[in-house]
């Protein structure tokens, strides 16, 4: 005779495993697919905390990235977003939270990624790097050091 199957320890078994870096995970994954970890905090306030090193809890969850890059289309305003992101790459992997999610409304794939915001497709390869790995459907994630 088997024993009985754990069925909770089952569902744990299909949700990814977080390891260091940014996750871009449609919110619909978070508590399902992807554990729901991590502090909530809005996309200015992290990169605030980021500009001035400030530290900040072990996972977060950060809230606004589709409105923010929809005014980062513009090459300049993708610079600027990303020059903040890539200084701060170093100091994120020795002081700070090792997991950050942003969770997303929806993600598409068409050559690259995109996040769908308003009816819009928005562009984030172009300030994360092409280090974004799918992870599963609806699920990116890519590493701290930009490529």
């Amino acid at each position: 005779m088997h024993p009985p199957r754990n069925t909770k320890h089952e569902t744990r078994n299909t949700q990814h495993a977080l390891r260091p870096g940014y996750h871009f995970v449609e919110s619909r994954l978070i508590g399902h697919k992807v554990e729901d970890v991590g502090e909530p905090m809005s996309v200015v306030a992290f990169l605030r905390c980021l500009h001035k090193h400030v530290r900040l809890p072990r996972a977060v969850q950060v809230y606004g990235l589709e409105p923010l890059l929809a005014h980062a289309q513009a090459r300049e305003d993708a610079r600027f977003l990303r020059r903040i992101l890539a200084d701060a790459s170093d100091w994120l992997m020795q002081h700070s939270p090792s997991i950050v999610i942003f969770p997303v409304g929806r993600i598409t794939l068409n050559h690259e990624p995109y996040l769908v915001y308003d009816g819009r497709e928005l562009r984030f390869a172009h300030v994360f790097g092409h280090g974004l790995q799918q992870e599963d459907v609806g699920y990116f994630a890519a590493p701290f050091a930009l490529s």
